[in-house]
């Protein structure tokens, strides 16, 4: 008797860890928000080591603009873009 109860318990943690991995995916899928289509990816380059100035030597962004890159509006990212570019190709200027 003992075995068939001990059984019957494994069949049902099955069951209900088979529901909570749906639960958790339809409440993430109807209440994080979606991606937008033109959201501007993260220029990281996974080589993360800063220097003396706090600039990252793989993606050439500050420490605070590595920080904020979540928050930031999608036009703060373009411009952040765009310097992490003039700091790559002209560092003696945007250093």
């Amino acid at each position: 008797m003992k075995l068939s109860i001990l059984n019957d318990l494994r069949k049902y943690k099955v069951f209900f860890e088979h529901c909570r991995f749906y639960w958790v995916y339809w409440v993430n899928k109807f209440t994080m928000p979606a991606k937008t289509i033109n959201e501007t990816k993260s220029p990281c380059r996974n080589i993360c080591k800063l220097n003396e100035k706090g600039k990252c030597l793989g993606c050439f962004r500050y420490i605070d603009e590595i920080a904020n890159w979540t928050i930031y509006s999608e036009e703060q990212k373009k411009i952040v873009l765009i310097q992490t570019q003039l700091r790559m190709q002209l560092p003696e200027y945007f250093d």
